[in-house]
């Protein structure tokens, strides 16, 4: 494995050709890099030119390497065929913030081909958002085999670079995960998390009373405004409250780990809009921040102690504490202790953190790896072989479901058991009670009441450790809306809705787009698909239906109201619900047919091409009061276009 780091894009460009010369190209599965400055997919095609056929995959962030803050830099990290250090496999896992558990075959697939150990392996991932279903969808699978989830919802420093991407064979996605699995055969890999903040002198715990889960709004605590009991608390009015968060964010303790909660914004209400989700009967803190520069420098050296053979360390920082500490004029300082303390460090800065079961914030998580002898001396164990239903089957489709019903089932059992031990101590504790109801000695009763304070920690903790599987079960049923409709609305070949969601959905949309652009629809089929049938099979057939439908998808990715449809056989249709006018979705269905007739296919030898017809109406435009008539109207210009001579569209 080789893990660089390369001051620019011309660095990168000379290093590329030296790697050319050496043959180191060739051996190369899979690449992975983050940029900082450099558009994500110049880096991109660099790389894919350089390493074909790897697979290339990407994110962007500003690092922290070499004892400074990198803006235009490049990570490279290149999974060797040849090498005998690692074991790693990599996947993608799309509609992340919706219903990541629609890729748990997949992923369940690729922790099965590898061999983790104790403390040897990790899930690198790095994400657009939907964190907390994410770390509940992959810890739902790794903690059973004690892979470690780490990793950071990317982050572009940079505004006028657009939204934060995930780049990953030859695709940018806006909401994704790319995950590595990396098993270390030479040693530990141990992640640790820094909280440089404590309790608020002086303050007390508050129980969250009212959240808005999907907008992880904190409405209320204490069964009062959260902003109030914030102002409250720390002396301060609600205007003064996003200048302090930096200082005072919000703690969660589970067990003797607290978690920190970063603040977004204040509502007019009260309520205080967080980056990351809390629960009802969560136990808040307010905190200050400790001697952070203490707390910093002793855990590194404490890091350093506990795993001398150090090799490589990746460290994640969020946005905001990079921000405190530009605020603190720490940074330089702070970069230097990491330099100090490890040989090979690569950080990154991003909008949150992933650690474990958490998602956290205001943090700096780290991963460690060991290196303790020179390869792996362990014999590998052929990996259990399991069944899993074929990608693209009703079983495929069902299996989601399936795995999130019994996850919950499962989880519900160890939450009554958190609830048996919670009732068990209050049943032993009023036993105790009724003990020392007599009990005249001063002393023998203030021992007693210290008893009971220590006892009420545990139950604390119980709680917390509830409501953690409360939010657990709360983040999979959220996914079942997405994978109940993936059941059944979904084409079983092509992965495109079907046309019964046309013939349930398509009044709503009718009604809903009349508030705005209107609904447009554009009819097509594939041109003389019969002819690709029986010249070469209905593999060829099916493999040109499933092509067509994934770059259907990818170029409408970013068009949340622009549905691709496969109505039937080579037919298809993309209903557009208001989300683009007219001539704008005129114009994109033009590309689309532009796309398809310059794309061509390599199958047993041959380069084959093919073309698209389309026929397109609009409610505004066509003057058309009824979904039926929009859909004849259609219909009718697809035949226009064909009469044309095919690979033509018609719109009016």
């Amino acid at each position: 494995m080789i893990l660089e780091h390369f001051s620019d894009i011309g660095e990168l460009r000379s290093a590329l050709e030296m790697y050319r010369k050496d043959g180191r190209t060739s051996d190369a599965e899979s690449v992975m890099f983050i940029s900082a400055g450099n558009e994500i997919e110049i880096v991109a095609d660099l790389l894919h030119e350089a390493f074909f056929p790897a697979v290339v995959f990407g994110v962007h962030s500003t690092m922290l390497v070499k004892g400074k803050v990198d803006k235009e830099g490049i990570i490279l990290t290149v999974f060797d065929k040849k090498q005998k250090e690692f074991e790693y496999t990599f996947g993608l896992i799309d509609r992340a913030s919706t219903d990541p558990t629609s890729s748990i075959i997949d992923i369940q697939k690729k922790v099965d081909s590898i061999h983790p150990g104790n403390e040897d392996t990790i899930c690198l991932e790095f994400c657009t958002g939907g964190e907390e279903y994410l770390v509940t969808t992959l810890n739902s699978v790794m903690q059973k085999h004690g892979i470690q989830v780490f990793g950071s919802s990317v982050w572009n420093i940079d505004p006028s670079q657009g939204k934060s991407v995930i780049y990953y064979d030859g695709r940018i996605y806006e909401d994704a995960c790319v995950y590595v699995l990396i098993h270390n055969c030479c040693g530990r890999i141990r992640t640790y998390l820094q909280n440089i903040y404590c309790h608020h002198t002086g303050g007390r715990g508050h129980i969250v009373t009212k959240v808005d889960r999907k907008t992880r709004a904190l409405i209320e605590l204490d069964n009062r405004p959260a902003a109030d009991v914030y102002c409250e608390e720390m002396n301060i009015t609600r205007d003064q409250i996003m200048d302090k968060f930096a200082y005072h964010p919000f703690g969660k303790d589970v067990g003797d780990k607290t978690y920190t909660v970063s603040m977004r914004s204040i509502g007019e209400d009260g309520r205080i809009n967080l980056y990351k989700q809390v629960e009802r009967n969560d136990l808040l803190y307010i905190m200050d921040l400790g001697d952070y520069k203490k707390i910093i420098r002793e855990q590194l050296q404490e890091i350093k102690k506990e795993i001398p053979d150090m090799s490589d360390v990746i460290t994640i920082d969020c946005l905001h504490r990079y921000y405190l500490f530009q605020m603190e004029d720490y940074i330089d300082e702070y970069l230097h202790e990491l330099n100090t303390n490890f040989t090979r460090t690569f950080g990154l800065v991003g909008a949150g953190e992933q650690c474990s079961d958490q998602a956290v914030n205001q943090t700096m998580i780290c991963a460690v790896f060991e290196r303790r002898r020179a390869e792996s001396n362990k014999e590998k164990k052929l990996a259990e072989i399991k069944k899993y239903p074929e990608k693209g089957s009703m079983d495929a489709r069902i299996y989601p479901v399936s795995y999130l019903l019994k996850y919950v089932s499962e989880t519900k059992d160890e939450l009554v058991n958190q609830e048996t031990s919670v009732m068990q101590y209050l049943l032993d504790l009023q036993r105790l009670i009724d003990g020392q109801m007599d009990e005249d000695d001063p002393e023998k009763l203030k021992e007693f009441l210290k008893s009971i304070k220590y006892g009420s920690k545990s139950v604390f903790e119980h709680i917390a450790r509830m409501n953690l599987h409360i939010g657990d079960i709360s983040n999979m049923l959220d996914q079942a809306e997405y994978l109940v409709g993936d059941v059944i609305f979904r084409d079983g070949l092509t992965g495109l809705l079907n046309r019964y969601f046309y013939n349930v959905n398509g009044e709503r949309a009718f009604k809903e787009a009349g508030k705005t652009n209107g609904l447009s629809i554009a009819f097509f089929d594939i041109d003389d698909f019969k002819h690709y049938n029986t010249e070469y099979g209905h593999d060829f057939g099916d493999r040109l239906l499933s092509e067509l439908a994934e770059d259907l998808m990818y170029f409408f990715r970013n068009d949340h109201k622009v549905y691709p449809i496969r109505m039937g056989g080579d037919e298809f249709m993309i209903m557009n619900v208001g989300d683009l006018s007219y001539n704008e979705f005129v114009s994109k269905m033009e590309e689309v047919r532009n796309m398809v007739s310059d794309k061509t296919i390599s199958y047993k030898g041959k380069d084959i091409r093919f073309s698209i017809s389309i026929g397109m109406s609009h409610t505004i435009t066509d003057r058309l009061t009824n979904l039926r008539d929009l859909y004849i109207k259609a219909d009718e210009r697809l035949y226009v276009a064909k009469n044309a001579g095919k690979n033509r569209s018609c719109s009016a």
